[in-house]
């Protein structure tokens, strides 16, 4: 959907099809902004898979996951791993 959309924009303001290497680039550009918003739900919820059981919990759901991350270290927190996470996609 998002690529979709993202082509039909790029045609637009180009008033044109897109060559295959602008359809290329439309694309990785599409998958880095979607790692890149997803990523925080991801380390909430990694950090609740990693708890073990029969220890002191640190998070009692994914709310306090998000915001407990938030408050200890930021958004930094939230945001760690970004980087190997989009450097994962193709590039030229």
């Amino acid at each position: 959907m998002a690529l979709d959309e993202a082509r039909k924009f790029a045609e637009k303001k180009l008033e044109r099809s897109l060559t295959t290497v602008e359809s290329y680039g439309v694309g990785t550009s599409v998958a880095v902004v979607s790692a890149l918003l997803t990523n925080p739900l991801d380390v909430a919820k990694t950090r609740i898979m990693c708890e073990r059981e029969g220890i002191a919990r640190t998070y009692s759901s994914f709310g306090s996951a998000f915001s407990g991350t938030l408050q200890r270290e930021g958004w930094k927190g939230l945001f760690r791993g970004s980087i190997p996470r989009v450097s994962g996609f193709p590039s030229f």
